[in-house]
């Protein structure tokens, strides 16, 4: 019988001065293993999403822990029959999760710098709450804003009930949302969530350096909720950024496919293009 596949999607905000040599050891640490996925890194910190046996993963993360510490590291993990990646891509990136600022001739630069102004992901942390108390919250009708920080594409395959999204393409939209920002009430509990944290972690900086007070993320993100409490205040099912596609509230792969190209659901699940995107196939 073949042996089970391990998954993790992990994230650290953290200082990392010599960027080149964590890349190096990454690859060097890769080479002997059969992990696939993607690795990226930052002066910010280490963004993981990668498969393979249990004993590739642990060796991976010892090693890497000895590099560059992984005390912090915030780790999910699912797993599948099959490694859920083509390839193995190791970056180094500005950002973690890029909110660069649009060129000054743009006419909402001046609306991304104050959006951005202050922002240290690193030192500035919003309160974390955990998926027990979010859903004693729930449970109760605590009056509080739940606000998914996903692009609009994942919100429209699941999220939780009566959550507000930002109707965004791409992360680095929310830098020109000032606007829609703005609408979001300012005097309850603010709970901002995504898949496994990394986006929430930063969403949340900007919100709590524009105005809100009560700025919680979800520890976990998502998939660290619906693996303890299943569908309550879920509707759904979670996209991942692996060729699973989508996760049930088992943390199994469902049916679910999408277009390749313009991420709008298929029926065909033999194709991995719409009917418009097809002369891309």
């Amino acid at each position: 019988m073949p042996e089970q596949i391990t998954n993790i999607a992990g994230y650290q905000f953290s200082i990392i001065d010599n960027v080149e040599k964590v890349f190096e050891s990454a690859q060097s640490i890769c080479s002997e293993t059969h992990i696939k996925g993607n690795i990226f890194i930052s002066p910010e910190g280490i963004n993981l999403g990668l498969a393979s046996t249990q004993s590739d993963i642990e060796y991976f993360l010892q090693k890497l822990d000895s590099i560059c510490g992984l005390n912090n590291l915030l780790l999910n993990t699912t797993y599948s029959e099959y490694i859920p990646f083509k390839r193995l891509l190791i970056k180094v990136r500005d950002e973690l999760v890029p909110t660069q600022p649009l060129p000054s001739d743009h006419p909402s630069s001046s609306t991304t710098n104050a959006l951005l102004k202050n922002i240290d992901v690193i030192e500035k942390k919003a309160q974390y709450i955990s998926n027990n108390e979010l859903k004693e919250w729930l449970d109760s009708g605590k009056d509080i804003t739940l606000l998914d920080m996903r692009n609009e594409f994942e919100v429209d395959l699941g999220s939780f009930e009566n959550a507000a999204h930002l109707e965004i393409r791409n992360f680095r939209d929310i830098i020109q949302l000032d606007s829609k920002i703005n609408e979001i009430p300012k005097d309850k509990p603010l709970v901002t969530f995504c898949t496994g944290g990394i986006r929430c972690e930063k969403g949340a900086n900007i919100l709590a350096n524009n105005g809100f007070d009560q700025v919680f993320q979800l520890e976990g993100g998502i998939i660290k909720y619906i693996e303890k409490h299943k569908n309550q205040h879920w509707r759904g099912e979670c996209f991942v950024f692996d060729d699973r596609v989508c996760l049930d509230t088992n943390l199994q792969p469902s049916d679910t496919k999408i277009c390749r190209h313009c991420q709008i659901v298929i029926a065909d699940t033999d194709n991995e293009y719409c009917d418009d995107c097809a002369y891309l196939a």
